[in-house]
């Protein structure tokens, strides 16, 4: 029977797992690679090499499960907890924990259902555009919580919950809406005027 404790244990390992999927230090590096040595196959899905795909996604496929029995094992885990995880990832972000940020990256629902469906070609040819699409536009959104001689005095934490600080993407610019999430909270902010891509933005969220 499973306790809170081994569904905490798991949602954890799913974290892991999701920033493992896109890390360059983990198969992040495979997909950069797969992207850029069959660049000229992936801009447009084009008919005439539909035979080379079929290949490329047996390829794909077979790295993954290579890949993924390894850092199963690394984990201590086995094939069992594998789709599990995966459904447990699906619908955050990815997070990357780097000193008290978190780097948030919108590409990972994605990369999910990729290796969910990685055995079924007509869907792996799909998420493949779709991921290769995300990639190539992916803002990475780095968030933490505000220290508290920084947040300004309209958002105090006693009266707002959490006061996060959010820095600005490239690509983006005042008036863009900036979804954000920090610990399962989610929440909507407005590029405002004078502030741009690097600079930091603060919110309170629940």
């Amino acid at each position: 029977m499973e306790t809170s404790g081994d569904a905490e244990q798991l949602q954890a390992k799913a974290e892991r797992l999701k920033a493992w999927l896109l890390s360059p230090d983990g198969f992040g590096s495979y997909l950069d690679n797969f992207f850029r040595e069959n660049s000229q196959f992936f801009d447009d899905y084009q008919e005439e090499h539909s035979l080379h795909y079929t290949t490329l996604h047996k390829d794909f496929a077979s790295k993954f499960e290579a890949e993924v029995q390894g850092w199963l094992s690394d984990e201590g885990l086995t094939e069992e907890h594998l789709e599990a995880m995966l459904q447990i990832g699906r619908g955050n972000e990815a997070e990357e924990i780097g000193d008290d940020w978190v780097c948030l990256d919108p590409s990972s629902d994605v990369v999910v259902d990729t290796m969910l469906e990685v055995l079924d070609y007509s869907k792996w040819i799909r998420n493949i555009f779709e991921l290769k699409r995300r990639i190539r536009t992916r803002r990475k959104v780095r968030v933490r919580k505000a220290q508290a001689d920084s947040a300004p005095t309209s958002l105090s934490p006693e009266a707002t919950g959490h006061v996060i600080e959010v820095v600005v993407p490239e690509g983006m610019e005042p008036g863009q809406s900036l979804p954000v999430s920090y610990q399962g909270q989610k929440c909507e902010l407005v590029v405002p005027e004078g502030v741009g891509p690097g600079m930091t933005l603060h919110a309170a969220v629940p």
